[in-house]
């Protein structure tokens, strides 16, 4: 797989409104397609392109892939990234998402995103 082939699944394969939209089989479509890739994708790189890369795991709104985060992020030279991190986890961690994106996303906010 190359970039040419993730540039045509985001924006050939799947309509730009599931780019936002949280759930199972969309987490699995994703797995399956480009789990392989992230496997040590990372190895060999800098640490501020490690950051670029982990970036998209810590605007998640999946506990289980900030666990990955919070992993990846606690590497050296990435500490600024992981104390951001660790401040995403506890959004999510709160409330399942992150309340900012409910206006764009026309869901509801709970009482408690309110008060958030």
């Amino acid at each position: 797989m190359n970039y040419s082939d993730i540039i045509h699944f985001w924006y050939k394969q799947i309509p730009p409104r599931s780019w936002f939209i949280k759930g199972p089989a969309f987490d699995a479509v994703l797995k399956r397609t480009f789990g392989h890739i992230h496997q040590r994708a990372d190895l060999g790189l800098a640490p501020m392109q490690k950051c670029f890369m982990y970036m998209p795991l810590m605007h998640s709104e999946s506990a289980l892939i900030h666990q990955q985060a919070v992993m990846l992020f606690s590497q050296p030279g990435l500490e600024d990234n992981y104390t951001y991190e660790l401040k995403h986890q506890t959004v999510t961690g709160l409330l399942g998402r992150y309340p900012h994106r409910n206006g764009i996303l026309q869901r509801p906010s709970t009482p408690e995103e309110v008060v958030f």
